[in-house]
């Protein structure tokens, strides 16, 4: 959760704090820190940084003497945390020596600041990387249809190729059956024409005496 814990001091004396007795340490960190503002007796809005516990610490001390704390988790934004703290100071109400508090108040607030629908800015920041998501998966679609259609291309192009090759191969065939076909052709006629010239030989011997 965002806010850990928050609590509302009148100088150095606790008045109301959220959750109770859940967070000891923090608890701890946030007295001394206002035992130390009250004691110097002037404004100050700041931040610290509480590595050992991981979290952020947000405190504003307004000039009546009032000072409001909460701990944050240290991804959360630092204008979330003085936000809530604006909104728990404008529920202070009286002067310095006679105001009143609703105690409740500081659950509420806290609740309403750890609900994300509450927060504009991560709501409309929600809604951008929401966009941005369909975004990368439109642009990912794209990209991948572009590489089918390049497959595509690509193929096409192969296809082409090889119908060409296929078409000269078939060419050239035909053209090496039709050489074949006229030297078997010529190879008849030329045995026929040995196959006559042998008869008329043999019938009419060489000299051709029995054929006067």
């Amino acid at each position: 959760m965002p806010i850990k814990y928050a609590a509302v001091f009148q100088g150095a004396t606790r008045v109301a704090e959220h959750p109770v007795a859940q967070f000891p340490a923090l608890s701890d960190i946030c007295q001394k820190l206002a035992t130390k503002e009250s004691s110097k007796g002037k404004t100050n809005r700041a931040k610290l940084t509480d590595d050992s516990q991981g979290v952020d610490i947000n405190y504003t001390v307004n000039s009546q003497g009032l000072i409001l704390i909460c701990v944050t988790t240290q991804d959360l934004p630092i204008r979330v945390g003085f936000d809530f703290l604006a909104r728990v100071e404008k529920n202070c109400k009286g002067d310095r020596r006679d105001w009143t508090f609703d105690k409740d108040t500081l659950r509420k607030e806290v609740a309403w600041s750890n609900d994300p629908q509450n927060d504009i800015a991560r709501k409309v920041q929600g809604q951008i990387d929401e966009v941005k998501d369909i975004m990368l998966e439109n642009v990912d679609k794209v990209l991948e249809r572009h590489d089918k259609l390049e497959t595509m291309v690509q193929k096409s192009d192969q296809m082409a190729n090889e119908a060409q090759t296929f078409f000269k191969r078939g060419r050239d065939i035909r053209r090496k059956l039709c050489c074949q076909e006229v030297k078997l052709n010529m190879m008849m006629v030329g045995a026929v024409v040995i196959v006559i010239i042998v008869i008329v030989l043999i019938v009419c011997k060489p000299n051709f005496s029995s054929c006067s």
